[in-house]
């Protein structure tokens, strides 16, 4: 099951989350600047992102698969509203069906947010194939230069 967390949830669970961050940073991240995790615990508690959670509930507690953190960012140029999947976080392999569930998740929230499409960038080939397999459209190659320091 994937969800969607409320700011509390999010606080209650920031030390798993801080982790799958902390071991898998971002691939847009500069990782120079000290304070890039506790801008996402700020903007994740102030609603500007989402958090998502996948997890399997168990006798023994929660079993967290994975974390996703989304954005609805605005095509300036056209005025086009999109969720960006900016990171995924999978704590051990999952199956087709689960990122099938995960994707309908993200779709569904997208669509209630009036937006056009759900984006991603990814240097993962596992995830980048697994994109495919899901009729996602992998063309596009992500450019970044850096400009050096802050």
């Amino acid at each position: 099951m994937m969800i969607r967390l409320i700011p509390e949830q999010v606080s209650k669970f920031w030390d798993i989350i801080k982790y799958a961050l902390e071991d898998f940073p971002p691939a847009s991240i500069e990782v120079r600047d000290a304070n890039w995790i506790n801008n996402i615990l700020i903007s994740a508690m102030d609603g500007s992102i989402q958090v998502w959670a996948s997890y399997d509930r168990l006798e023994e507690g929660i079993n967290f698969k994975g974390i996703v953190i989304t954005s609805i960012e605005v095509d300036k140029f056209v005025k086009q509203k999109n969720l960006l999947i900016y990171y995924v976080y999978v704590f051990n392999s999952t199956s087709v069906a689960n990122w099938t569930e995960g994707l309908d998740a993200v779709r569904k929230y997208a669509k209630s947010r009036k937006c056009s499409r759900v984006l991603a960038y990814s240097n993962i080939p596992e995830i980048i194939n697994i994109s495919k397999k899901l009729g996602g459209d992998v063309s596009t190659t992500f450019i970044a230069f850096d400009l050096g320091g802050k």
